[in-house]
Protein backbone atom coordinates (compact mmCIF):
# COMPACT_ATOMS: atom_id res chain seq x y z
CA UNK A 1 0.00 0.00 0.00
CA UNK A 2 2.78 2.70 1.37
CA UNK A 3 4.88 1.87 -2.55
CA UNK A 4 1.46 2.14 -4.45
CA UNK A 5 0.77 5.44 -2.84
CA UNK A 6 4.57 6.61 -3.77
CA UNK A 7 4.33 5.38 -7.64
CA UNK A 8 1.20 7.80 -7.79
CA UNK A 9 2.51 10.82 -6.06
CA UNK A 10 5.62 10.00 -8.55
CA UNK A 11 3.32 9.91 -11.66
CA UNK A 12 1.36 12.75 -10.56
CA UNK A 13 4.38 14.92 -9.91
CA UNK A 14 5.96 13.80 -13.40
CA UNK A 15 2.86 15.24 -15.06
CA UNK A 16 2.72 18.02 -13.33
CA UNK A 17 6.08 18.65 -14.43
CA UNK A 18 5.29 17.86 -18.26
CA UNK A 19 2.15 20.01 -18.45
CA UNK A 20 3.36 22.94 -16.30
CA UNK A 21 5.45 24.24 -18.85
CA UNK A 22 2.62 24.16 -21.53
CA UNK A 23 0.40 25.97 -19.43
CA UNK A 24 2.41 28.88 -18.64
CA UNK A 25 2.95 29.24 -22.06
CA UNK A 26 -1.03 29.67 -22.52
CA UNK A 27 -1.03 31.96 -19.54
CA UNK A 28 1.77 34.27 -20.97
CA UNK A 29 -0.17 34.39 -24.05
CA UNK A 30 -3.00 35.46 -23.09
CA UNK A 31 -1.79 37.75 -19.99
CA UNK A 32 0.14 39.43 -23.44
CA UNK A 33 -2.98 39.57 -25.30
CA UNK A 34 -5.08 41.29 -22.50
CA UNK A 35 -1.95 44.02 -22.15
CA UNK A 36 -2.55 45.04 -26.20
CA UNK A 37 -6.54 44.93 -25.85
CA UNK A 38 -6.26 47.49 -22.99
CA UNK A 39 -3.99 49.72 -25.57
CA UNK A 40 -6.71 49.08 -28.16
CA UNK A 41 -4.45 47.83 -30.37
CA UNK A 42 -5.54 44.95 -32.37
CA UNK A 43 -4.12 41.13 -31.77
CA UNK A 44 -2.82 39.49 -34.47
CA UNK A 45 -3.76 36.39 -35.78
CA UNK A 46 -2.03 33.10 -35.19
CA UNK A 47 0.12 32.14 -37.88
CA UNK A 48 -0.79 28.50 -38.92
CA UNK A 49 2.25 26.28 -39.28
CA UNK A 50 3.98 25.51 -42.51
CA UNK A 51 3.56 21.98 -43.66
CA UNK A 52 7.06 20.77 -44.38
CA UNK A 53 5.97 17.86 -46.45
CA UNK A 54 4.22 19.83 -49.18
CA UNK A 55 6.19 20.23 -52.32
CA UNK A 56 5.55 21.31 -55.90
CA UNK A 57 6.66 19.43 -59.15
CA UNK A 58 7.79 21.33 -62.35
CA UNK A 59 7.63 18.71 -65.18
CA UNK A 60 9.75 20.10 -68.49
CA UNK A 61 9.41 18.69 -71.79
CA UNK A 62 11.25 18.87 -75.25
CA UNK A 63 10.41 18.19 -78.91
CA UNK A 64 12.49 17.51 -81.62
CA UNK A 65 13.54 20.79 -83.96
CA UNK A 66 11.70 20.71 -87.28
CA UNK A 67 13.33 23.57 -89.08
CA UNK A 68 12.20 27.26 -89.43
CA UNK A 69 8.51 27.91 -88.99
CA UNK A 70 8.27 31.37 -90.17
CA UNK A 71 7.93 32.99 -93.72
CA UNK A 72 11.15 32.68 -96.07
CA UNK A 73 12.08 35.41 -98.13
CA UNK A 74 13.64 34.50 -101.48
CA UNK A 75 15.47 37.98 -103.00
CA UNK A 76 15.11 39.00 -106.16
CA UNK A 77 17.84 38.53 -108.21
CA UNK A 78 19.97 41.15 -109.79
CA UNK A 79 19.14 42.94 -112.05
CA UNK A 80 21.84 44.62 -114.83
CA UNK A 81 21.18 46.62 -117.55
CA UNK A 82 21.85 45.64 -121.14
CA UNK A 83 25.33 46.19 -122.17
CA UNK A 84 28.91 45.82 -121.39
CA UNK A 85 28.70 47.21 -118.63
CA UNK A 86 26.15 45.55 -117.28
CA UNK A 87 27.64 41.84 -118.95
CA UNK A 88 30.89 43.52 -116.78
CA UNK A 89 29.42 44.29 -113.64
CA UNK A 90 27.83 40.70 -113.72
CA UNK A 91 30.80 38.99 -114.28
CA UNK A 92 32.41 40.88 -111.35
CA UNK A 93 30.09 40.14 -109.05
CA UNK A 94 30.77 36.24 -109.78
CA UNK A 95 34.05 37.10 -109.70
CA UNK A 96 35.14 34.95 -106.23
CA UNK A 97 32.83 32.19 -107.67
CA UNK A 98 35.04 31.10 -110.26
CA UNK A 99 37.29 28.16 -110.72
CA UNK A 100 40.83 28.33 -111.67
CA UNK A 101 39.85 26.82 -114.58
CA UNK A 102 37.51 29.45 -115.88
CA UNK A 103 39.70 32.40 -114.78
CA UNK A 104 41.93 32.55 -117.66
CA UNK A 105 38.56 32.84 -120.26
CA UNK A 106 36.99 35.27 -117.46
CA UNK A 107 39.59 37.74 -118.11
CA UNK A 108 39.66 37.68 -121.93
CA UNK A 109 36.00 38.22 -121.47
CA UNK A 110 36.47 41.09 -119.58
CA UNK A 111 39.05 42.39 -120.95
CA UNK A 112 36.72 42.40 -124.28
CA UNK A 113 34.17 43.93 -122.67
CA UNK A 114 35.68 46.55 -121.08
CA UNK A 115 38.08 48.23 -124.12
CA UNK A 116 35.67 50.54 -125.51
CA UNK A 117 34.36 52.21 -122.38
CA UNK A 118 34.90 55.28 -121.45
CA UNK A 119 36.73 56.64 -118.16
CA UNK A 120 33.59 56.83 -116.32
CA UNK A 121 32.25 53.53 -117.10
CA UNK A 122 35.20 52.50 -115.74
CA UNK A 123 35.07 54.43 -112.09
CA UNK A 124 32.09 52.98 -111.89
CA UNK A 125 33.08 49.79 -112.28
CA UNK A 126 36.00 50.60 -110.27
CA UNK A 127 33.96 51.80 -107.21
CA UNK A 128 32.11 48.93 -107.16
CA UNK A 129 34.98 46.45 -107.11
CA UNK A 130 38.44 48.45 -105.96
CA UNK A 131 40.05 44.97 -105.60
CA UNK A 132 39.91 44.09 -109.24
CA UNK A 133 43.44 44.12 -110.97
CA UNK A 134 42.35 44.22 -114.23
CA UNK A 135 39.35 47.53 -113.80
CA UNK A 136 42.70 48.78 -111.65
CA UNK A 137 44.99 48.92 -114.83
CA UNK A 138 42.48 49.69 -117.34
CA UNK A 139 40.86 52.85 -115.31
CA UNK A 140 44.61 53.83 -115.30
CA UNK A 141 45.38 53.88 -118.96
CA UNK A 142 42.14 55.51 -119.45
CA UNK A 143 43.05 57.91 -117.08
CA UNK A 144 46.40 59.00 -118.94
CA UNK A 145 44.79 58.80 -122.39
CA UNK A 146 41.65 61.26 -120.94
CA UNK A 147 44.11 63.66 -120.33
CA UNK A 148 44.91 64.09 -123.90
CA UNK A 149 43.14 65.88 -126.54
CA UNK A 150 45.65 66.47 -129.23
CA UNK A 151 46.06 63.52 -130.79
CA UNK A 152 44.11 61.06 -132.97
CA UNK A 153 42.06 58.92 -130.49
CA UNK A 154 42.76 60.60 -127.37
CA UNK A 155 39.68 62.13 -125.78
CA UNK A 156 39.20 65.42 -124.59
CA UNK A 157 40.73 66.60 -121.13
CA UNK A 158 38.66 66.47 -117.99
CA UNK A 159 40.64 69.52 -116.49
CA UNK A 160 42.96 71.73 -118.71
CA UNK A 161 44.15 75.24 -118.32
CA UNK A 162 46.97 77.59 -120.09
CA UNK A 163 49.73 78.57 -119.12
CA UNK A 164 50.94 82.46 -118.17
CA UNK A 165 53.26 83.64 -118.95
CA UNK A 166 55.96 84.86 -118.46
CA UNK A 167 57.16 81.45 -116.79
CA UNK A 168 61.25 81.34 -117.58
CA UNK A 169 62.21 80.31 -114.75
CA UNK A 170 62.00 78.17 -111.43
CA UNK A 171 60.67 81.38 -109.45
CA UNK A 172 57.77 82.42 -111.66
CA UNK A 173 56.76 79.05 -112.63
CA UNK A 174 53.26 78.21 -113.29
CA UNK A 175 51.64 75.80 -110.55
CA UNK A 176 50.17 72.64 -112.31
CA UNK A 177 46.79 71.99 -110.73
CA UNK A 178 44.67 70.55 -113.75
CA UNK A 179 45.41 67.35 -115.96
CA UNK A 180 46.29 69.69 -118.91
CA UNK A 181 47.80 72.65 -120.03
CA UNK A 182 47.54 74.12 -123.28
CA UNK A 183 51.30 76.02 -123.89
CA UNK A 184 53.35 77.45 -126.34
CA UNK A 185 57.31 77.43 -127.03
CA UNK A 186 58.57 80.68 -129.10
CA UNK A 187 62.28 80.68 -130.08
CA UNK A 188 64.38 80.53 -127.25
CA UNK A 189 61.68 79.92 -124.66
CA UNK A 190 61.64 77.76 -121.40
CA UNK A 191 58.02 76.89 -119.72
CA UNK A 192 58.60 76.37 -116.12
CA UNK A 193 55.75 74.54 -114.04
CA UNK A 194 55.63 73.19 -110.51
CA UNK A 195 54.43 70.54 -109.20
CA UNK A 196 53.41 69.02 -105.43
CA UNK A 197 54.31 65.35 -104.65
CA UNK A 198 52.41 64.16 -101.69
CA UNK A 199 53.44 61.09 -101.17
CA UNK A 200 54.30 58.35 -102.38
CA UNK A 201 53.13 57.67 -105.98
CA UNK A 202 54.29 57.06 -109.97
CA UNK A 203 54.23 60.36 -111.72
CA UNK A 204 54.11 60.72 -115.79
CA UNK A 205 54.67 63.92 -117.18
CA UNK A 206 54.62 63.81 -121.06
CA UNK A 207 53.78 66.52 -123.85
CA UNK A 208 51.68 65.80 -126.78
CA UNK A 209 50.41 68.01 -129.70
CA UNK A 210 47.17 70.20 -130.12
CA UNK A 211 44.45 70.00 -132.19
CA UNK A 212 45.86 72.96 -133.83
CA UNK A 213 48.26 73.11 -137.15
CA UNK A 214 50.86 75.11 -135.39
CA UNK A 215 52.50 72.51 -132.90
CA UNK A 216 55.89 72.44 -131.53
CA UNK A 217 56.64 68.64 -133.34
CA UNK A 218 59.70 68.26 -131.34
CA UNK A 219 60.20 69.48 -127.00
CA UNK A 220 62.94 68.28 -124.63
CA UNK A 221 62.06 68.34 -120.57
CA UNK A 222 63.80 68.16 -117.60
CA UNK A 223 62.75 67.74 -114.11
CA UNK A 224 64.25 69.18 -110.80
CA UNK A 225 64.12 69.04 -107.16
CA UNK A 226 63.40 72.37 -105.28
CA UNK A 227 67.18 72.49 -104.19
CA UNK A 228 68.38 73.27 -107.79
CA UNK A 229 67.44 74.52 -110.70
CA UNK A 230 70.89 73.90 -113.21
CA UNK A 231 70.74 69.64 -112.08
CA UNK A 232 68.14 67.80 -113.11
CA UNK A 233 66.90 64.50 -111.59
CA UNK A 234 65.22 63.12 -114.67
CA UNK A 235 65.05 64.32 -118.27
CA UNK A 236 63.90 63.32 -121.66
CA UNK A 237 64.11 63.60 -125.38
CA UNK A 238 61.50 62.08 -127.85
CA UNK A 239 60.32 59.53 -125.12
CA UNK A 240 56.55 59.77 -125.66
CA UNK A 241 54.36 60.20 -128.75
CA UNK A 242 56.28 61.26 -132.01
CA UNK A 243 59.08 63.39 -131.02
CA UNK A 244 57.29 64.61 -127.97
CA UNK A 245 58.58 63.91 -124.76
CA UNK A 246 57.74 61.73 -121.70
CA UNK A 247 58.80 61.13 -117.94
CA UNK A 248 57.75 58.21 -116.03
CA UNK A 249 59.01 58.69 -112.13
CA UNK A 250 58.34 56.85 -108.74
CA UNK A 251 58.27 58.87 -105.97
CA UNK A 252 58.46 57.38 -102.39
CA UNK A 253 56.67 59.08 -99.31
CA UNK A 254 59.94 60.43 -98.05
CA UNK A 255 60.00 62.62 -101.34
CA UNK A 256 57.35 64.20 -100.74
CA UNK A 257 57.11 68.41 -101.98
CA UNK A 258 57.51 70.81 -104.52
CA UNK A 259 59.45 69.61 -108.11
CA UNK A 260 60.31 71.45 -111.13
CA UNK A 261 59.53 71.01 -114.99
CA UNK A 262 60.70 73.03 -117.84
CA UNK A 263 60.13 72.28 -121.16
CA UNK A 264 61.95 73.53 -124.48
CA UNK A 265 62.12 72.79 -128.07
CA UNK A 266 63.95 70.71 -129.66
CA UNK A 267 66.53 73.67 -130.78
CA UNK A 268 66.66 77.10 -129.95
CA UNK A 269 64.50 78.15 -132.31
CA UNK A 270 61.75 75.75 -132.32
CA UNK A 271 58.35 77.28 -131.80
CA UNK A 272 54.72 76.04 -131.63
CA UNK A 273 51.74 74.73 -129.61
CA UNK A 274 51.77 71.73 -127.38
CA UNK A 275 50.20 69.84 -124.14
CA UNK A 276 51.86 69.44 -121.00
CA UNK A 277 50.05 66.76 -118.92
CA UNK A 278 50.48 65.65 -115.38
CA UNK A 279 49.41 62.71 -113.46
CA UNK A 280 49.73 60.12 -110.44
CA UNK A 281 48.82 56.86 -109.33
CA UNK A 282 49.13 55.46 -105.59
CA UNK A 283 52.13 52.70 -105.44
CA UNK A 284 50.42 49.11 -105.38
CA UNK A 285 49.83 47.61 -102.25
CA UNK A 286 52.89 44.78 -102.63
CA UNK A 287 55.18 48.01 -103.54
CA UNK A 288 57.03 48.28 -99.73
CA UNK A 289 55.39 45.35 -98.21
CA UNK A 290 56.07 41.95 -100.28
CA UNK A 291 59.99 41.75 -100.08
CA UNK A 292 61.87 38.42 -101.23
CA UNK A 293 62.67 36.26 -98.08
CA UNK A 294 64.63 33.10 -99.48
CA UNK A 295 66.52 32.52 -103.05
CA UNK A 296 66.31 28.75 -103.82
CA UNK A 297 69.14 28.80 -107.39
CA UNK A 298 70.43 26.23 -108.76
CA UNK A 299 69.63 23.65 -106.27
CA UNK A 300 71.70 20.21 -106.27
CA UNK A 301 68.11 18.82 -105.97
CA UNK A 302 64.53 20.09 -105.63
CA UNK A 303 63.42 23.00 -107.92
CA UNK A 304 64.29 26.81 -107.73
CA UNK A 305 62.25 28.90 -106.60
CA UNK A 306 62.17 32.11 -104.38
CA UNK A 307 59.96 32.67 -101.62
CA UNK A 308 57.86 35.75 -100.37
CA UNK A 309 57.13 37.61 -97.14
CA UNK A 310 54.56 39.89 -96.31
CA UNK A 311 55.64 42.50 -93.92
CA UNK A 312 52.36 44.57 -93.79
CA UNK A 313 49.53 44.28 -91.63
CA UNK A 314 47.10 43.04 -93.83
CA UNK A 315 46.57 40.61 -96.61
CA UNK A 316 47.63 41.48 -100.47
CA UNK A 317 45.91 40.65 -103.46
CA UNK A 318 48.52 39.15 -105.93
CA UNK A 319 46.18 38.27 -108.86
CA UNK A 320 47.49 38.19 -112.04
CA UNK A 321 51.57 39.92 -110.99
CA UNK A 322 54.07 38.12 -113.33
CA UNK A 323 57.52 37.58 -111.93
CA UNK A 324 60.06 37.38 -115.09
CA UNK A 325 63.28 35.10 -114.29
CA UNK A 326 61.21 32.28 -112.91
CA UNK A 327 58.42 31.94 -115.32
CA UNK A 328 55.37 32.61 -112.97
CA UNK A 329 52.44 34.66 -112.76
CA UNK A 330 49.96 34.56 -109.15
CA UNK A 331 46.80 32.76 -110.36
CA UNK A 332 43.50 34.84 -110.06
CA UNK A 333 42.30 35.29 -106.01
CA UNK A 334 46.35 34.27 -105.10
CA UNK A 335 47.45 36.64 -101.77
CA UNK A 336 49.88 36.11 -99.47
CA UNK A 337 48.67 36.98 -95.71
CA UNK A 338 49.86 39.47 -93.48
CA UNK A 339 53.04 38.51 -91.85
CA UNK A 340 52.51 35.29 -94.07
CA UNK A 341 54.88 33.88 -96.86
CA UNK A 342 54.12 32.46 -100.66
CA UNK A 343 56.38 30.84 -103.19
CA UNK A 344 57.12 31.65 -106.18
CA UNK A 345 58.66 28.95 -108.83
CA UNK A 346 58.32 27.80 -112.45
Amino acid sequence: MKRTVINTLTLSLFAVLTINPALATDEAEQEHKQKLESLGLTVPEAVPDLQQNESIIIRATSKPYTGFQGIKVTPKPKQYSDGPDGAAQELLDNWDELSIKDAGKAQEKLNALIRDMSYQELKDLYEAHPENFIIENALYQSWLLTQRSGENGFRVSRSSATETEPNDDMSSANAVSTDTVSAYLTAYDEDWYSITVSGGGDWTLETHATTADDNAGDTKMFLYADTSSVNDIDDDDGGGSGSYSKIARRFEAADAGTYYVKVTGYSSTTAGAYLLTASSASLPAAYGNVVINEINYNPQSGYEFIELYNTGSSAIDLSGYTWTGISHTFALGASIAAGGYTLVDS
